[in-house]
């Protein structure tokens, strides 16, 4: 599964507007994520990892920024499609950093 996303101190996220569902699997590690999607069409709009209770995770389109800061590192970039690249200058890693 690809996608752009933005993590947030969960102390800097001051309100979550908006009906959701929630959908919840282990991860690799073994560990929960929680994924909270709108009910109308979907789309995952923010998500929590039990591994990492103090994050909040954000989709980057749902923020509707076109001035929203460039990614600073990818992860699972072993999913990424062939085609899709990025900056030279930021750190990659195939899977989850440790």
């Amino acid at each position: 599964m690809f996608a752009s996303n933005a993590f947030f101190k969960r102390s800097q996220v001051v309100a979550i507007d908006g009906e959701y569902r929630s959908w919840r699997r282990a991860g690799d590690s073994g560990q929960f994520l929680t994924f909270h999607f709108c009910p109308t069409c979907g789309s995952t709009v923010f998500w929590d990892a039990e591994r990492e209770p103090d994050l909040v995770t954000v989709a980057v389109g749902t923020l509707a920024d076109p001035a929203f800061a460039a990614p600073s590192r990818t992860i699972w970039t072993e999913n990424r499609h062939d085609w899709l690249s990025f900056p030279e200058a930021i750190a990659r890693h195939p899977k989850r950093p440790s």
